[in-house]
């Protein structure tokens, strides 16, 4: 298949290799005519005239590679806009690029984002951790320090996403060799929606190099409520209500053996109307660490 040039939609011509410029060099030194040369070598007069003429310059005919045009940025330059990147790595690329147009250079998106590629600079995506204070991180670890020493049999029924429909299944199906009495469940799951009404839900970009990821000036800082947003809470159980599991399942038999139980949950999903049965059953939630 033809490659057709952009152009004038017709067939490119292929760049002749050495050895053919060299035996149209040599012939027509040896004073072998143009003409000949031309159906001999199945060759085009303007192909052979452009060798000939090439090699009365160079010497041999090959054609030399040319150095281009300069370079749009110098070192100097190249330093300013790492610079500029590094103040504001969370910015997106054209903003970047309006900064500098105003005061350096004009230069294009492309050879802009060139410059970046050759400084080591990529576009990922930007790591979100939690705003927390001192005070927060110091709470949440002595929270997750007492929960260390949790074994096999505490864990291996906390219900989640994924396990809920299995344990339901076995919950509901009166022919398993599950006790109901005997199941215990030490951990019950909430989890949120949430819908940002001020920001963008997508996720943001930040402009740094390799292995960069979680430096302190590229990480989107979250905060417990946000700028505003719209949130949907629920909570992952059996088929039972949460309330009635709490109340006639679990916490009968894990208060009635003096055994602690911690309900898990996210902070964001707060709602008011459960705090007296949580203070009267002596339940623990995050809010209580916070």
């Amino acid at each position: 298949m033809n490659v057709l040039s952009d152009k004038t939609n017709t067939p490119k011509r292929k760049e002749l290799a050495e050895w053919q410029i060299g035996g149209i060099v040599n012939c027509s030194r040896a004073g072998v005519k143009q003409s000949v040369i031309c159906k001999t070598r199945g060759l085009s007069p303007n192909t052979v005239h452009d060798v000939l003429l090439r090699a009365g310059k160079t010497g041999d005919g090959i054609p030399r590679k040319r150095s281009g045009g300069g370079k749009a940025l110098n070192k100097r330059d190249e330093r300013a806009l790492v610079r500029q990147v590094r103040a504001k790595p969370l910015k997106p690329m054209k903003y970047h690029l309006g900064a500098w147009c105003e005061g350096h250079t004009q230069i294009s998106i492309d050879t802009f984002r060139k410059y970046l590629k050759n400084n080591g600079f990529k576009s990922y995506k930007a790591a979100y951790k939690p705003s927390l204070s001192t005070r927060h991180m110091e709470n949440r670890l002595k929270w997750c320090s007492g929960k260390a020493n949790w074994g096999h049999d505490k864990w291996k029924y906390c219900l989640n996403v994924r396990s809920v429909a299995t344990h339901r299944k076995l919950w509901c199906n009166e022919m398993t060799t599950v006790n109901k009495a005997s199941f215990t469940c030490y951990v019950v799951r909430s989890d949120e929606s949430k819908f940002n009404i001020v920001g963008n839900d997508g996720s943001a970009r930040v402009l740094r190099k390799e292995g960069e990821r979680y430096d302190s000036n590229h990480g989107i800082k979250t905060t417990k409520f946000g700028s505003g947003s719209l949130m949907l809470w629920g909570c992952f159980c059996d088929i039972l209500k949460i309330a009635e599991i709490l109340k006639e399942v679990i916490l009968a038999k894990q208060i009635s053996k003096n055994e602690d139980f911690d309900f898990l949950e996210k902070p964001k999903s707060y709602n008011g109307s459960r705090d007296p049965f949580f203070i009267e059953s002596w339940i623990q939630t995050l809010e209580d660490f916070a």
